[in-house]
């Protein structure tokens, strides 16, 4: 059984800081660290319970965040931005079962840990088919096109709700309750990990067992929508082909298939890092 990992920072237990979360932080090391262990934890339940290959894709900012040396030596990392598909580079590479490590609430979520939807600093916010969108949805949206179910979330109580409501059958796992925008309450790093380990061992068994609803598969054709922060995100999100503006701050477009309008949501986004 093939495993995809996708690995972010916002969900990890212990973090509560942005000196966490970039190189320029003075507790990155820190924050590195307790990421790179709950990735660990999820990787050891997967091969445990039967997995034979896990790919670990670094999914937070610059995509460098994961300490190489430390990982279970088992698994492959993908590092390095920036990636065509982001968080999810490489998921059509032929997945049996997804995992989402240190996911955060969707933007705009009350007491969500550092709520943001992938770019927080540019994204207001952004429906697909009318529906706001999390990560967790974005993401495995895109599994979904590719057949992949996601069996295991972990992160904050919010970021699991948001994930259930699109596959109930999702294992997930709080690590971390969220008091505000930029504080929570976490686990310990080891009662986390331990959780995590668990959570991996019930989503792979579960996936042998055949057990439904977690396939977020988004019927077609898509409609997407961003509400940019600024009219200038706007007005270079319409230099994308197909990409039309409906408000002042909101573009909009339509793709044939959730895969092709991923694309288009990767490449309007991006744009807006040249007004960061």
């Amino acid at each position: 059984m093939r495993i995809y990992l996708s690995a972010d920072i916002e969900g990890v237990a212990g973090i509560a800081s942005r000196e966490q979360m970039s190189p320029e932080g003075k507790h990155w090391d820190e924050g590195r660290t307790l990421m790179t262990e709950e990735t660990n934890a999820a990787i050891k339940g997967a091969f445990d319970a039967g997995a034979n290959y896990v790919m670990v894709n670094d999914s937070h900012g610059h995509m460098h965040n994961i300490k190489p040396d430390k990982l279970d030596p088992r698994a492959e990392l993908s590092q390095g931005y920036p990636k065509p598909l982001y968080m999810m580079e490489g998921i059509m590479d032929g997945y049996d079962l997804a995992f989402f490590v240190g996911y955060h609430a969707m933007v705009g979520t009350a007491e969500g840990v550092f709520n943001h939807s992938y770019i927080g600093r540019g994204v207001y916010n952004v429906r697909v088919n009318g529906v706001p969108m999390s990560e967790s949805g974005l993401n495995g949206k895109l599994a979904g096109h590719f057949g992949v179910p996601v069996g295991l979330v972990t992160g904050d109580q919010n970021i699991i709700e948001q994930t259930k409501r699109f596959a109930p059958g999702i294992e997930g796992v709080v690590v971390k309750h969220g008091q505000g925008r930029a504080s929570a309450r976490s686990l310990a790093p080891a009662k986390a990990r331990e959780l995590i380990y668990e959570g991996a061992v019930r989503a792979v068994h579960a996936h042998k067992e055949g057990k439904p609803d977690r396939l977020m598969k988004e019927k077609t054709p898509v409609k997407w929508e961003v509400d940019t922060v600024a009219t200038l995100m706007a007005d270079l999100a319409c230099l994308v082909p197909g990409v039309t503006r409906t408000a002042g701050r909101t573009v909009a477009w339509k793709s044939k298939d959730y895969y092709e309008g991923f694309k288009t949501f990767m490449a309007v986004t991006t744009l807006f890092y040249t007004v960061l």
